[in-house]
């Protein structure tokens, strides 16, 4: 039987300038900066939370600040245990992760394994996974357009 694995909530969001030289990766996080995030959510409200961006960015030219942010590769994460999401002693067991609308260019890892990529924020993305007994690291690698 595969379960859906709810993982709404908080998780961390990495950032870094996709144009600063060496891009964010899932492997390498070197000179990219972290913040809490909601999820589901969006990087603007994150970052303003924050205190990355203004808190309200539809007040006066705010909105031109975020624009720095088009050129960010970000990497949201979130750890959880097996058993938040399934019966007691289950794991591993087969499961599924769905991602209803990421923006755009993405790629999914499940405890350092990469699981899938996407191009299109409008398409849900569905990926069946095992997860192990104990901590499990979801992560979603959001590519600068």
């Amino acid at each position: 039987m595969t379960r859906t694995a709810d993982l709404s909530g908080e998780w961390t969001l990495y950032y870094k300038d996709a144009l600063s030289g060496k891009r964010l990766t899932f492997e390498d996080r070197e000179g990219a900066n972290a913040v809490p995030a909601e999820v589901p959510g969006n990087v603007e409200p994150d970052l303003a939370r924050a205190g990355v961006l203004p808190d309200d960015l539809f007040f006066g030219m705010n909105t031109t600040l975020a624009y720095k942010t088009e050129t960010w590769d970000f990497l949201y994460e979130r750890t959880f245990d097996a058993s938040e999401v399934l019966p007691a002693g289950k794991a591993p067991a087969s499961a599924e992760l769905v991602f209803d609308a990421v923006d755009c260019a993405a790629e999914y890892w499940l405890n350092g394994e990469k699981i899938g990529s996407s191009r299109n924020a409008f398409i849900p993305q569905r990926f069946p996974v095992v997860l192990r007994d104990g901590e499990n690291t979801v992560s979603v690698l959001i590519r600068s357009a």
